[in-house]
């Protein structure tokens, strides 16, 4: 597999874990930065946005992992 096909493969593989995650209300691409919207629900906060600055691959991991934290968060006695 070539080096741009593996880097596609990787970057739909990282927006499918973003998408399937239960944070995950909607997934906004600005071209800049990708934006997700949490689902109505007892949030600290509506959304994370992650730049693209340093890839695509790069910013839908911090965003997964950022989702993660406030999932994880929303529970009590959840990790804060």
């Amino acid at each position: 597999m070539s080096d741009a096909n593996e880097n596609r493969a990787q970057v739909e593989a990282a927006m499918a874990a973003v998408l399937a995650h239960p944070m995950c209300g909607r997934l906004e691409d600005a071209g800049g930065a990708y934006t997700v919207w949490y689902p109505a629900g007892d949030f600290p906060v509506h959304g994370v946005r992650a730049s693209q600055e340093h890839g695509k691959r790069n910013a839908l991991d911090l965003l997964l992992g950022v989702m993660e934290r406030h999932w994880t968060a929303s529970y009590p006695g959840g990790a804060k």
